[in-house]
């Protein structure tokens, strides 16, 4: 919030982290205030002229700023709005935070409340601003191109801004007055552009985390004891179905000595592997194989399937 008093975004005063909730203000007259309505106005005038540019070159890559500023006028409109609130959603918001900071909700998750949200913040602001960079780069990057592969007898600047604000030069002449006040105002927009979904994200994720306050017990033993149920299935099937293979494992071993040099006991061996079956049974019916526990989970994904299929449209 500091960071955007100075892009327009949220006119309010006493937002420093060292502030009281009681000292948060909105004053009808701040510099904060006159910038937010410098910004708002701009950005009216900016998509007004943005318009021009659509009408008169159709919408083409270069002329999609007036959906960035149709963005920014809503942005900017909604935080002009909130900021005359805001001094009373904090005072709220900070005594629902006395509540939670009582004894009984006390929990190492809610101790790291205030450092995480912060983190968050912090974050998200810094890939932003990556993300800024980078676009910034690539458009002095392609100006140079413009101007080496065009052989283009301009200004390096001059034809940077024209080309990345044509709209603003259709009523005004390039000088180099103007380069501060364009950068500002382009870094406010781009500003309250992505500080929109940040500060929801922040509202959301603090929400979340006042609600959750480290509540795992019962999730913590659900996710433990369908793991190890599954687990001890899956260790018992598998045991079982191995019995067989390491017979196999046997019979392969046995079939290494030529059957001439057999004596009577490797015969009766070799007998009852041929007959015998070494495998648990259910009750005769099935044999536990692996080859059977295959089959069992390929019928059951391919019903799944099909029952997906039937399913699908019809409201459950």
């Amino acid at each position: 919030l500091v960071i955007a008093q100075f892009f327009g975004v949220l006119p309010v005063a006493g937002v420093w982290p060292s502030c009281r909730p009681e000292r948060v203000r909105f004053r009808w007259i701040s510099l904060s205030l006159l910038a937010a309505l410098i910004l708002f106005v701009f950005s009216i005038v900016d998509c007004a002229l943005s318009s021009k540019v659509v009408f008169d070159h159709g919408l083409k890559i270069y002329t999609i700023s007036l959906s960035f500023s149709v963005i920014c006028i809503f942005c900017f409109g909604v935080f002009l709005l909130l900021s005359r609130r805001w001094p009373y959603i904090i005072r709220r918001t900070a005594e629902c935070e006395q509540i939670f900071l009582e004894p009984e909700y006390d929990c190492s998750y809610g101790r790291g409340y205030s450092s995480r949200l912060r983190l968050w913040g912090v974050c998200m602001l810094v890939a932003a601003l990556c993300e800024h960079s980078t676009y910034v780069g690539s458009a002095l990057y392609n100006n140079h191109l413009a101007i080496v592969e065009c052989k283009l007898d301009a200004n390096f600047w001059q034809n940077y801004f024209q080309r990345e604000r044509q709209q603003l030069f259709l009523i005004m002449h390039f000088t180099a007055w103007w380069i501060p006040f364009i950068e500002w105002t382009t870094l406010s927009m781009t500003f309250v552009w992505n500080f929109v979904d940040i500060f929801l994200i922040l509202i959301c994720r603090g929400m979340q985390m006042r609600f959750q306050k480290g509540n795992y017990a019962d999730e913590l033993y659900f996710w433990f004891c369908l793991s190890y149920v599954i687990i001890r299935v899956l260790n018992i099937m598998f045991a079982a179905s191995s019995i067989p293979q390491e017979a196999k494992e046997i019979s392969y071993t046995l079939y290494e000595i030529p059957t001439e040099f057999w004596c009577v006991e490797l015969r009766r061996l070799n007998e009852i592997f041929l007959s015998d079956h070494f495998a648990l049974s259910g009750k005769g019916y099935f044999l536990l194989t692996r080859r059977l526990i295959f089959a069992v989970a390929a019928t059951l994904m391919v019903y799944e399937l099909v029952l997906i299929n039937q399913m699908a449209g019809s409201e459950v």
